[in-house]
């Protein structure tokens, strides 16, 4: 699945700080539908941490919506990666 979010030619993504894998919806916007499998080897993607991203915001007293007060590691994989 590596190689397929890196083709451009594929609507394949994956959201590093959501640990989301998903198919584009081409609406004209960043909609996207999230993979229960890949759909090349049939393996369940690991489980997204949305639930946990927004948590852990609220915890921090960070409002998600408000884009420049959300902290760096928060951006992308660093917050589940760097508390392992």
């Amino acid at each position: 699945m590596d190689a397929a979010i890196r083709d451009p030619d594929l609507p394949i993504r994956f959201i590093p700080k959501f640990r989301e894998h998903g198919i584009d919806i081409l609406d004209g916007g960043s909609s996207y539908k999230l993979l229960a499998f890949c759909p090349w080897c049939g393996e369940k993607p690991p489980d997204s941490l949305r639930e946990k991203w927004f948590d852990r915001l609220g915890e921090l007293g960070v409002d998600p919506a408000d884009d420049e007060s959300v902290p760096d590691e928060y951006r992308d994989h660093r917050w589940y990666v760097d508390r392992k």
